[in-house]
């Protein structure tokens, strides 16, 4: 499996975008934070659990393959190569 390049988690919430274990941004929302709050914050809340839920997906593939259950693992393995920017 490749290495992820992506910032390491954890990330937080905040109501500027999710944020880095020091704070630093990971990445920036646009939009009218009166208007479109609801939606700012549920973007904001899955990006910041995506670190959390890449570590966990990876090891529920890596158990289910331990099983010998490799048609399952596959599209697990697939979705994580998606996230690192390996295919469409």
């Amino acid at each position: 499996m490749s290495e992820t390049k992506f910032t390491k988690g954890p990330w937080q919430f905040t109501k500027c975008g999710p944020t880095d274990s020091k704070g630093m941004g990971v990445c920036s929302m646009w939009g009218d934070w009166e208007t479109q709050r609801v939606n700012i914050e549920a973007n904001i809340h899955l990006i910041a659990a995506a670190p959390e839920m890449y570590k966990t997906l990876n090891e529920i593939a890596d158990a289910t393959v331990h099983n010998f259950n490799y048609e399952t693992a596959k599209p697990i393995y697939d979705l994580l190569a998606k996230a690192r920017g390996e295919t469409e």
